[in-house]
């Protein structure tokens, strides 16, 4: 019996165009086709590698193979590449072997095509959602909840203006400025209408990683970074609005908690800037690359302090809340990180630590 993708069988017809009287209707044939069937001919495209011409003639069609995954007709019979036999770029193609259309494409069959679409469009979705659930969990909000604590105390306190001219003196005024105008440059980290199009066009990689492997890790990163995005962002939105702390120098309450009056009670760029790092840090296993990646989440967010453009708390929670997204991105994966921050408290002073566990 022959297989899909076999050689032709003859029916003693000359090459060319058909006569339509001839030619089965495929919506017919499959009706009648028997449950055990293995393969039946249908007409489709030939190409004679010998002659160079086109027609059409019977081809070998495998119905276990173009059913769906769970075992469904399609609605209709369609071929690939791979069973058309289009000619490839040395001519060398012939009917059953692959072509250079479907080597080009990565997908010889449309119907796969077609079902990958769908089934990834399925599990993003999937995914998104289980990310909500992984940010909104126990752990986490126990997590936002040590570090709003610890924010509170520095905005509504003069630590936070404290922290302000330590750092002014001690690194934006120091020496011949080298430190601040490094600092300055790294707050495009944090410029989402920059770095949103880049995640995207680096999670659209994914759709050619089967060709090109290297691409793998790139859509990933990029894919994992739009869902920080879409878990983080409204929480930053709103701890900006309900928070209502203002910028230094903007206003007569500075740091302090006075909730609708302002909008900057979280930083903005300290979010944005940080989960790109923070998300490739979760997806490499090298200790020195990945401590390396979450210092450098922190540098956008230095850089608001030493512009003067947000208090330290108001970083600390933009790059948390960077933190725990990217975290719960993790957990989706089936990759949770190694490392956690971790509130801690002695008989003499309390603060934020770091768990590493192995």
């Amino acid at each position: 019996m022959t297989q899909a993708g076999g050689p032709l069988e003859s029916l003693g017809q000359e090459w060319g165009e058909p006569d339509p009287a001839s030619v089965p209707n495929q919506e017919s044939v499959w009706p009648e086709l028997p449950s055990d069937a293995i393969s039946a001919p249908v007409f489709a495209p030939r190409f004679d590698a010998d002659s160079g011409h086109t027609g059409f003639g019977p081809a070998a069609f495998d119905p276990a193979a173009a059913a769906g995954p769970l075992g469904e007709a399609p609605d209709e019979l369609r071929f690939g590449p791979s069973y058309l036999g289009y000619p490839s770029s040395d001519g060398s193609s012939s009917f059953g072997e692959a072509s250079a259309l479907g080597e080009a494409t990565g997908f010889d069959d449309p119907l796969s095509l077609d079902r990958t679409v769908a089934a990834r469009s399925a599990s993003i979705l999937e995914r998104i959602a289980q990310d909500h659930r992984e940010f909104y969990s126990r752990r986490s909000l126990t997590d936002l909840f040590w570090v709003t604590g610890g924010g509170a105390i520095l905005a509504n306190t003069s630590m936070d203006e404290e922290f302000r001219d330590f750092f002014q003196t001690n690194v934006t005024q120091a020496g011949d400025g080298e430190w601040s105008r490094f600092l300055h440059g790294t707050k495009e980290f944090g410029n989402g209408f920059r770095t949103l199009p880049i995640f995207a066009v680096a999670a659209s990689t994914v759709w050619f990683d089967d060709r090109f492997p290297v691409l793998e890790p790139v859509g990933e990163w990029g894919n994992r970074s739009l869902r920080v995005f879409l878990v983080g962002a409204p929480v930053v939105a709103v701890g900006q609005l309900t928070l209502g702390a203002s910028r230094p120098g903007e206003a007569p309450w500075g740091s302090r908690w006075q909730p609708f009056q302002d909008d900057n009670g979280v930083s903005g760029h300290a979010f944005m800037g940080a989960f790109p790092f923070l998300v490739a840090a979760d997806m490499t296993e090298n200790r020195w690359l990945r401590t390396g990646l979450i210092a450098s989440s922190t540098l956008c967010g230095l850089s608001r302090i030493n512009d003067e453009q947000h208090y330290a708390s108001q970083v600390i929670l933009g790059w948390t809340v960077a933190y725990l997204a990217s975290g719960a991105i993790a957990r989706s994966e089936g990759s949770p990180r190694q490392w956690r921050l971790i509130g801690w408290q002695d008989q003499q002073a309390q603060g934020i630590g770091i768990e590493r566990r192995w």
